[in-house]
């Protein structure tokens, strides 16, 4: 697959690049400043300087896929989610390409009724609060456009920037899903794992208009542990972190 990576020199964009080219796609890196990256650029990709807002219809027009992976976190920077995610759908209005953006928790709702954003409840951090209302508004927003295939995926709780990857991911919908027995009472997903499902989500090729979340299956952990006191399997062995893709289960 021919895979544009926008904005790909942040922490998630260097993950789901790393992720594309272990499989092989013709991946090319957008970024602002090539000096700035080039210290962290892997092995065959291609590297070129723009902005998101000067990005056209042509220069993303030949990819299969295009994965938007744009943030801020300056409050007063906010509004550039809904500026720069409408522009890149404006260019790929018409175009066939898939959009697929990586988006944040605190716009996922509470529950089913869809009344309430997870970024709204009391016990949210508030110095991640501004940026997840305004990536909650930049969903709504292209949730008006014309374009026929976009899937927004954000991690369903926690998103651990260390944490390893085990390729085992649970695919869910909008909402929050409470996880009992943690402290906080959610799920996590790494961000090696969010770029296994994101690039996994790539490669289907599902279109469409969706908004779906990830996060880590502590089930299928269970199950390992499980399977290696029964057959004495060392739970490092070569498995889930070497696999091309995910192991994904949906709930």
């Amino acid at each position: 697959m021919k895979l544009a990576i926008v904005a790909a020199a942040g922490r998630s964009g260097r993950r789901i690049t790393e992720e594309a080219l272990r499989r092989g796609h013709e991946v090319t890196a957008f970024v602002p400043s090539v000096d700035e990256y080039r210290g962290a650029v892997p092995e065959g990709i291609t590297v070129r300087e723009k902005t998101i807002l000067d990005l056209t219809r042509e220069d993303l027009a030949p990819f299969d896929a295009v994965i938007d992976c744009f943030g801020v976190w300056r409050e007063e920077e906010g509004d550039l989610h809904t500026e720069t995610l409408l522009h890149l759908a404006g260019c790929l209005s018409g175009t066939g390409v898939h959009l697929l953006v990586v988006g944040g928790a605190g716009g996922l709702f509470t529950d089913g009724t869809h009344t309430r954003y997870f970024h709204e409840t009391p016990g949210f951090p508030a110095d991640t609060r501004a940026v997840s209302a305004a990536q909650a508004r930049s969903y709504e927003a292209l949730t008006h456009t014309d374009l026929a295939a976009y899937t927004y995926l954000a991690p369903n709780g926690l998103y651990l920037p260390d944490a390893p990857r085990t390729g085992k991911y649970v695919l869910a919908g909008e909402e929050i899903v409470p996880n009992p027995g943690a402290v906080p009472p959610l799920h996590f997903v790494s961000y090696a794992d969010l770029a296994v499902a994101m690039v996994d989500l790539a490669e289907a090729g599902e279109r469409g208009r969706r908004r779906l979340s990830v996060y880590h299956d502590e089930a299928a952990d269970a199950e390992a542990t499980d399977r290696t006191k029964v057959s004495g399997e060392h739970p490092g062995a070569p498995g889930g972190a070497e696999t091309t893709g995910g192991e994904v289960s949906q709930r």
